[in-house]
């Protein structure tokens, strides 16, 4: 990774890797731990930090079970208007996918 300045980031991949920034996203996934704010994560530590996280989007997270589910309730004050004012997030294994 590089940072040629304080507002971006550069990552170089060996192969190709065009679901990175889903995975990034999705903090915790196993494959990435996400972009997470150094002062918070000094502050509260990794494992506080790993359970409360805190970010900019129109959700915010009220509740969650690492590697089952993550639900998640829109912010009013947000600029984005969003359609649903509750999210949930489900992780499925595949066994369970195809049942």
């Amino acid at each position: 990774m590089d940072t040629p300045d304080p507002h971006t980031l550069v990552v170089h991949f060996k192969d190709p890797y065009p679901t990175f920034w889903v995975d990034l996203s999705m903090g915790n996934s196993g494959t990435c731990q996400g972009i997470v704010c150094k002062k918070y994560l000094e502050i509260t530590g990794e494992e506080v930090a790993s359970q409360k996280p805190i970010g900019t989007g129109s959700y915010k997270l009220i509740d969650s079970k690492s590697g089952n589910y993550m639900k998640f309730e829109a912010l009013d004050s947000h600029w984005r208007v969003v359609l649903n004012s509750r999210l949930s997030l489900c992780v499925w294994s595949r066994k369970q996918a195809l049942w």
